[in-house]
């Protein structure tokens, strides 16, 4: 570095890790169906909040796929592996066709992984994917409890 290198570091001391007192007020997206996500039912939910899954990854039940901004403190089981239904009949208009509707979607790395999750969720890391999970989700809509 020729002397212009800079050195810095916020090290302190080990210790224990302390439970986090201010969790979030948003919610979950856990998906009900095992499948690849589909693009189409991912703009229909996208009014509910922010994704983390993209289309065309593959998830399974209990896999949180989103955060609930929409309602508070509420977790939410969501179908986004359904295909694109086709509409029947002749008379269906070009309207009824288009996706009304458009969804954020970001990936979370491992450290944004444990920062966001709650007492009750876990981070499943494999060589390819990091993914949430909600292990004691039963499939139905939920409200978060507080720990205070």
């Amino acid at each position: 570095t020729s002397g212009d290198g800079v050195l810095n570091h916020s090290f302190d001391s080990y210790r224990p890790v302390a439970a986090n007192e201010s969790e979030r007020d948003t919610g979950s997206l856990i998906s009900v169906d095992s499948g690849p996500a589909q693009e189409y039912s991912m703009q229909h939910l996208g009014h509910q909040g922010r994704f983390f899954v993209s289309p065309g990854d593959d998830l399974y039940y209990s896999q949180i796929v989103g955060e609930n901004t929409k309602t508070k403190l509420q977790n939410l089981g969501i179908s986004i592996c359904k295909k694109n239904e086709t509409l029947g009949g002749f008379r269906a208009n070009a309207t009824d066709k288009k996706v009304k509707g458009t969804f954020s979607s970001q990936k979370m790395l491992f450290e944004d992984a444990i920062a966001w999750i709650c007492e009750d969720e876990v981070v499943t890391v494999t060589p390819k994917t990091i993914r949430l999970r909600k292990p004691k989700f039963n499939g139905k809509t939920s409200m978060r409890s507080l720990r205070k």
